[in-house]
């Protein structure tokens, strides 16, 4: 500091620059002295003189340093020596001027103790000048001190310090670069330093803070000898990690670890991380494998929950616009999701924040690239469901394997079971859109079609804004409904045309194979088992067969509370994972019965609707049932109503790999030689029990 200044240089300034003579200084030094009582050294008497003359000593070469354990707020011109043991990235910010400043912290030990030098505006540089690592040496001269964080004092360097690089010292205790290895890193953990090999590195993702600004943020995973772990930037730094490439050796140092709910443990970057490229020969016992980027390339039938950093190419089929949800700690997100499908089968794919935006720019009949994907259990399905979070990409990409009449079903081959429909057809009949008010008050619109192919017909509904939607349509021309939900009624199956399901005009190549007339559909009910039957013996997966046999085994329905949208089960607290919170759920049942017939035995299933046909009960009488009544009195009255009918029924037939038999989901049915009434058979269970 300027204190510290021998009395002959602080002399020698003045001389330099007040062009006064020594004798004239010293004269001007002992009257100081002598109007001040005689208390202040020469030294100090010489510090006020060139003071009151306005005499910068700040430019002093001398260097004199003082111990950090000796520094206070409010000192100027101070100069101390130490040895680096943190530097942070640079950190821009908005000037109340309007113009742009910038700073960047170091941590700085003597034999004496530690303090924060910042650096300010041009001074940030010094670090990329010097070439300034941790655990370098360096002099800080012309800095002033100030009170810093928790009180602790920091060391500013303004425009008139400087900061160099300078030879070792024996007498300040060395700084030694400790890395941890991964597998002994835990959210515990304090500040760690890793070093590894990049494995893969992910682009960056701008997203909005609270504030309203922008903010920044990139990965990449890094591997070390046994582990890997993803390895998150914030800011600056988030752009800066760019430049280098997967199978790069690095050190970085300074991460925090942190791990939420749900997640793996992941580190992120702080105000002092920072990171080193370093030779090959430094990670040459860091190998990666030779398929990293391949190994999780997947087919939607592969699909398994849990299964990460998943990649597959599919084609949209529909889509859900972004909207905005309120997460449980309060705080605001963004959720879209699309629909997809390839040629081994579909699922649905949500979108969160940032990803959800992207979601505006993929369009029905897109082919896209999915990335780094996560898949989790689906709500009400079999089938995992796809999640795409900040770290995963998403493109659109040109594919000719990709084709959306390959994709498309058959009207004769729907069923229940069929998920995110494609049809194509032509409109046969289009109901007026009709509007109503439902018990509540509220208002809701209804829109019907009739659609056909060179296999069947079909009818189509939609409700309130699909309604609107599909009412655009027009009778006798040809068009492609995609993500469409089937339901089975009396009638047979039919679609419901949804939030996420599009329709867009097509031109019909076979317009002459198409069935012209709705009649069958319209005026009678839905022809059923009019196929010729198959032996159960001979049904294999996939087919969509029909069968005849005796019911030979009748399993308890069971029960679930269903989004009226999509018919998918809802979470205990109401939530529908593509619909959010319902407000007013439906029950929906599901039942099982083994069917015989001498050749083999075969699971059958029945969805929604069906469940209240077979019975002769709906969902509700059904529910009261099995509240009021015991397993046995239920089972007794389901065996007293259909064991031993005859049946016939059409659907799906599908491989149950857990359990290693074949089931039907059944499309359609027909008794052949249906028992008494129902009533008869509720009759025999009597009064339940009090």
């Amino acid at each position: 500091m300027s204190h510290n200044l021998p009395l002959e240089e602080i002399i020698r300034l003045i001389e330099e620059q007040k062009n006064l003579s020594r004798e004239e200084i010293h004269r001007l030094v002992q009257q100081k002295i002598q109007n001040l009582g005689g208390f202040l050294t020469e030294q100090g008497a010489a510090h006020i003189v060139a003071r009151e003359l306005g005499v910068d000593l700040s430019g002093s070469t001398h260097f004199e340093p003082i111990q950090i354990a000796d520094l206070n707020p409010m000192m100027n011109n101070v100069s101390i020596k130490g040895r680096i043991t943190r530097i942070s990235a640079i950190r821009e910010f908005q000037r109340k001027d309007g113009g742009i400043g910038a700073l960047r912290r170091i941590e700085l030990v003597d034999e004496t103790g530690s303090i924060t030098l910042v650096l300010w505006d041009h001074a940030t540089a010094y670090v990329e000048d010097q070439d300034l690592q941790v655990g370098d040496v360096v002099k800080v001269v012309g800095a002033y001190t100030k009170p810093g964080r928790n009180t602790a004092v920091e060391l500013h360097i303004g425009n008139r310090g400087k900061i160099e690089k300078m030879e070792g010292d024996d007498n300040i205790p060395e700084v030694s670069k400790e890395f941890t290895a991964i597998k002994d890193i835990t959210s515990d953990s304090d500040e760690v330093s890793i070093k590894g090999k990049i494995a893969n590195i992910y682009p960056v993702s701008t997203f909005s803070r609270s504030d309203g600004s922008e903010g920044k943020v990139a990965s990449l995973i890094l591997k070390d000898q046994e582990n890997t772990i993803r390895v998150v930037f914030w800011g600056n730094e988030a752009e800066t990690i760019q430049s280098l490439d997967p199978g790069a050796c690095v050190e970085i140092l300074n991460l925090r670890p942190r791990q939420q709910e749900g997640r793996d443990l992941e580190l992120h970057s702080g105000q002092y991380t920072v990171f080193r490229k370093l030779s090959d020969d430094e990670c040459q016992d860091i190998t990666l494998p030779e398929k990293q980027f391949e190994e999780n390339d997947v087919k939607i039938k592969d699909l398994k929950p849990e299964m990460k950093n998943v990649s597959l190419i599919a084609v949209v089929v529909g889509k859900e616009s972004p909207r905005t949800i309120q997460r449980k700690d309060g705080s605001e997100g963004k959720v879209a999701t699309l629909y997809i499908k390839d040629d081994t089968g579909s699922t649905r794919l949500t979108l969160w924040d940032e990803k959800a935006e992207e979601s505006n720019t993929i369009e029905p009949g897109s082919t896209i690239k999915i990335s780094n994907a996560m898949a989790r259990e689906g709500y009400g399905t079999d089938q995992p469901e796809l999640s795409l979070g900040r770290y995963g990409t998403i493109e659109t990409i040109n594919s000719e394997s990709s084709s959306f009449t390959e994709l498309s079903t058959p009207i004769d081959e729907l069923s229940e079971e069929s998920a995110s429909v494609i049809i194509r057809g032509k409109i046969l009949r289009k109901d007026p859109l009709r509007e109503f008010t439902r018990k509540d008050g509220s208002s809701g619109k209804l829109q019907a079609l009739i659609v056909s192919d060179s296999t069947g017909q079909v009818r189509i509904i939609a409700w309130d804004d699909s309604a609107q939607k599909l009412s655009e349509v027009q009778e006798g021309l040809g068009y492609e409904f995609g993500n469409l939900s089937p339901k089975t009624t009396e009638q047979g199956v039919e679609l419901l045309f949804g939030r996420g399901s599009y329709v867009k005009p097509i031109e019909l190549e076979n317009m002459d194979d198409i069935l012209m007339t709705a009649d069958a559909l319209i005026n009678r009910p839905y022809p059923v088992g009019t196929e010729e039957p198959r032996e159960i013996a001979t049904v294999q997966d996939g087919e969509f067969v029909t069968i005849e046999g005796t019911i030979v085994k009748i399993f308890e329905p069971v029960i679930y509370s269903a989004c009226p949208e999509c018919n998918k089960k809802i979470t205990p607290d109401n939530m529908c994972e593509t619909h959010g919170l319902v407000q007013e759920a439906t029950k929906r049942g599901i039942l099982s019965l083994v069917v015989d017939d001498a050749t083999e035995t075969l699971h059958c299933t029945f969805f929604g609707d069906q469940v209240e046909r077979v019975l002769g009960l709906s969902i509700e009488d059904l529910e009261a049932l099995k509240e009021e009544h015991s397993p046995e009195a239920v089972q007794a009255f389901l065996d007293e109503k259909l064991l031993l009918n005859e049946i016939r029924i059409t659907g799906k037939v599908r491989l149950r790999e857990e359990m290693k038999r074949l089931e039907i989901s059944v499309s359609r049915f027909v008794f052949l030689n249906p028992k008494e009434e129902v009533e008869k058979s509720l009759s025999k269970l009597g009064d339940p029990p009090e």
